[in-house]
């Protein structure tokens, strides 16, 4: 599960422009309970991106951007907000 959440961290703005659209593709497309970035904060972001560095492998785009902005989680406010590719949070788009 781990390389699938990194994989998806390395995906904005390739795939997707933010961290809402992945999760919700995944949730709506797949049928998961919680999408990558959902499963992330549960985690803690920072525990994730220590092992990564721990084991020299590659720390993903998104984790970079969480870390450079010193944000605790993607979400905030119970998922009102997001932190955004520019290091911003922004509002959460209604579903």
């Amino acid at each position: 599960m781990g390389g699938t959440l990194c994989y998806a961290a390395d995906l904005i703005p390739e795939i997707a422009d933010d961290v809402v659209n992945i999760d919700r593709a995944m949730k709506w497309g797949y049928a998961w309970a919680q999408g990558p970035f959902e499963m992330l904060d549960a985690l803690g972001p920072h525990k994730v991106i220590d092992k990564l560095e721990a084991a020299g492998r590659h720390v993903p785009k998104m984790l970079e951007v969480l870390r450079d902005a010193d944000a605790e989680t993607f979400y905030t406010a119970g998922g009102a907000g997001y932190l955004g590719l520019d290091g911003q949070v922004h509002e959460t788009p209604p579903e």
